[in-house]
């Protein structure tokens, strides 16, 4: 009798691994997906931030270019006014 149970036993096993082999094969491709979901979200968010950071940079370079022209023509009057008192 114990012969046969071993019998039983050995040609369940493969059964069994398979079932696990599957469940673990099943849990590494939902992991799989899981991180290329989240790479396709930081990627899309990279892509904001960088978007954003252009548009900061273009209005500093234009905010800049307002402050430098009165600036220039103040440093023109005080050096104008500067030669006179010489």
């Amino acid at each position: 009798m114990s012969s046969q149970w071993l019998f039983v036993r050995r040609a369940a096993k493969p059964a069994r691994g398979g079932a696990e082999t599957r469940r673990q094969t099943t849990l590494l491709i939902q992991e799989i997906d899981a991180h290329k979901r989240t790479d396709a979200e930081l990627q899309r968010a990279k892509e904001v931030a960088e978007s954003a950071n252009l548009a900061k940079s273009r209005y500093v370079v234009g905010l800049s270019h307002e402050l430098r022209s009165p600036l220039n023509a103040i440093s023109g009057y005080a050096q104008l006014l500067e030669q006179m008192r010489a």
